[in-house]
């Protein structure tokens, strides 16, 4: 009697146990000019470029460096630096920031 109430406890807390849920997944390829960026933002297709990259796992964030070019969601953002938060799906770019819907 006491292992069924044990298992039916467990399985109703299974949605308090923290289980990692991203927003923006990736994958960072190091090519001559610099990193290729693939991956999704909210399942959208996420592709870019930048010179270089660097991971923080603990911030879950990802900073990218110099002339750095994101497309997504029908969007192209060029920015000097940009920030991929990647539990949250926030984008935060900075330095000189340009926004332009991509031609399809």
């Amino acid at each position: 009697m006491r292992l069924p109430s044990l298992v039916i406890v467990l399985v109703a807390c299974l949605p308090v146990f923290s289980q990692e849920q991203r927003a923006i997944r990736f994958t960072a390829f190091r090519t001559t000019n610099g990193v290729r960026i693939s991956g999704t933002l909210h399942n959208d297709p996420l592709l870019g470029t930048a010179t270089s990259i660097q991971n923080e796992e603990a911030l879950h964030v990802a900073h990218l460096r110099g002339s750095v070019e994101l497309m997504v969601n029908g969007m192209k953002l060029q920015a000097d630096e940009l920030d991929l938060h990647w539990d949250s799906g926030d984008i935060e770019p900075r330095g000189n920031v340009h926004l332009t819907p991509i031609q399809q």
